[in-house]
Parts: structure tokens; C-alpha cells; sequence
């Protein structure tokens, strides 16, 4: 599974990726960034991906799109919440702006 995202990543950073990470918000130990994917239909679509730190280290959710996972591994589920609701408005601000 590793590899698979670290190879995403390096697709994204170069690049040759259909996604584009276009912002982030970073709340204690936890973050969310929102994620464009190009279809080539060339329609749009938005997704959060979100991240815990744990030893330093920013790791991304088993299910990335949802941070609804075991309850062991999330300590405040209100930030969780903040940046789910971040990520909401951040998507409609998204799909307001006029297309290129």
C-alpha cells in the first residue's frame, strides 16, 4: 500500500497526475488538503484527503476520503469535524470560481 502512494505522489509532484492538490489546513495533529482530479471529460471533481501525524511523521487515512475510522486512533474527533466543514466550504468556494 505503501508504495502505490508513494508512487500517487510522485505522479502528483511531477506533475503527470490527473489530481492537483490545490490547498491544505493543518489543525494540531490532524489535516485535511483538497484534491482536484481532472476527468477527460474534462468535468471536475473535488475530494479531501486527510492526514494524522504520529511520530513526526503525516500519514494518510486508511480511507483517505473519510476520516471516520477506529475510534483508537483519533484522540478529538472535533477537529476531525472543523476540517471536514472546512473542506466542505472550500469545495463550494471551488465550484463557484468561472472555468477557464
Amino acid at each position: 500500500m505503501q508504495e502505490k502512494v508513494t508512487k500517487h505522489i510522485r505522479r502528483i509532484e511531477s506533475g503527470d497526475s490527473p489530481f492537483k492538490i490545490l490547498d491544505g489546513k493543518v489543525d494540531g495533529d490532524y489535516a485535511v488538503v483538497v484534491i482536484k482530479e481532472e476527468a477527460q471529460d474534462k468535468t471536475e471533481d473535488y475530494d479531501p484527503i486527510f492526514l494524522i501525524q504520529q511520530g513526526g511523521q503525516w500519514k494518510i487515512f486508511p480511507k483517505f476520503s473519510s476520516w471516520k475510522i477506529d475510534k483508537n486512533v483519533i484522540k478529538n474527533e472535533d477537529i476531525l469535524l472543523r476540517l471536514e466543514k472546512w473542506f466542505e466550504a472550500e469545495k463550494l468556494k471551488l465550484k463557484s470560481l468561472p472555468k477557464p
